[in-house]
């Protein structure tokens, strides 16, 4: 016989693992189902403010006002993305054609600061170095064709899986009509499905999620500034044209999820110090580990700030992030911190006292 403790303990254990089991296969099977369902929903909720002001006080039927916010939301997409197509679509050849004589140029100012610096070397020690560059040199030559054979077929994929993305596209755009038409009975009809007492736990989290992704926004917000402000001085010490152009695009860079400053600034950098920018080159090296270390300094402090955490929990939470999800994780485990955080003081769940 199993201990009634220990058979508490294997029943809470299965149910774990049954919800693990079940959520998981909800994330590999149905979801790709539902993607577009939800997302419409998503969507349609995004669009319910509009739709009730043009319902409510322009005294436009509901089907109208929501096929209208619905039809200026397609127009800007669609104008957007042919915008990108556009620039994509004339600047990729020219790219593509420059490739080849861009690592050419590169790979030969390394063999020619290669071999100037050899030969002050020992007669191994140049050989090797001498090797390394010529080993450089062909993998320049070889990488522009790879590179160009590669996005033929990247556009290959694309183009066969265009089908199921058009229709994914045109499930989508009719679930986001009929969605924000009906949103209020959906909604209404997806609260009934949930116990009164949960519905108000649900929204109770929903709140404190909102709240914890508005003050983690705040926070990026506010180091987007200070990198923003580093990059603008550090570009006008090196006299580099419309410093505050380029400080603005680097910050914006570097306020994107998985991307950073050095996204931008290691390989300008890189390109400055081959091509003989020894001064600029080191710069923007500089700038790079300043913006990074004024960052990771100043993160876990407004992030403690804001959520009222302890700046190193803060600062656990970031590093533990990246050590167990990379970058994804530097992003949502402070995140998730911050929520729990509030849910332990609003006594929902008990992690500490």
């Amino acid at each position: 016989m199993i201990p009634t403790k220990h058979a508490r303990l294997l029943t809470r254990l299965g149910y774990v693992l049954a919800g693990a089991l079940a959520a998981w296969a909800a994330v590999r099977f149905v979801l790709p189902w539902l993607a577009p369902f939800l997302l419409a929903f998503a969507t349609a909720a995004l669009l319910e403010p509009a739709v009730a002001f043009l319902h409510r006080k322009c005294r436009f039927r509901r089907w109208f006002a929501a096929g209208a916010c619905a039809l200026v939301l397609f127009l800007l997409l669609i104008a957007a993305l042919a915008a990108l197509a556009g620039r994509a679509a004339e600047r990729l050849p020219a790219l593509l054609a420059a490739l080849p004589g861009l690592l050419g140029s590169a790979a030969d100012a390394v063999r020619r600061r290669s071999s100037g610096f050899a030969a002050s070397l020992p007669p191994d020690l140049a050989a090797l170095l001498q090797n390394v560059g010529g080993a450089l040199s062909a993998s320049a030559a070889d990488a522009a064709p790879a590179l160009t054979r590669r996005a033929l077929e990247l556009l290959s994929g694309l183009a066969g899986a265009m089908p199921r993305l058009l229709l994914a596209v045109a499930t989508y755009a009719v679930g986001v009509f009929f969605l924000s038409a009906g949103y209020p009975e959906v909604k209404a009809f997806l609260l009934r499905q949930l116990p009164a007492e949960l519905h108000r736990k649900a929204r109770t989290v929903r709140d404190a999620l909102r709240d914890t992704l508005q003050k983690w926004l705040r926070t990026q917000c506010l180091l987007t500034a200070v990198t923003f402000g580093e990059l603008t001085l550090t570009f006008a010490v090196l006299r580099l044209p419309h410093a505050v152009l380029l400080a603005a695009g680097t910050a914006l860079v570097d306020a994107l999820p998985v991307l950073g400053v050095g996204t931008v600034l290691l390989p300008w950098a890189a390109i400055e110090l081959l091509t003989g920018s020894v001064g600029r080159g080191i710069g923007l090296l500089l700038a790079y580990i300043l913006a990074a270390l004024v960052r990771s300094f100043l993160e876990p402090k407004l992030l403690g700030r804001q959520m009222g955490l302890h700046p190193a929990a803060a600062a656990l939470a970031v590093y533990a992030g990246f050590c167990l999800a990379g970058v994804g994780g530097m992003i949502a485990f402070p995140i998730l911190l911050m929520l729990a955080k509030q849910l332990n003081d609003l006594g929902y769940v008990r992690l500490w006292k």
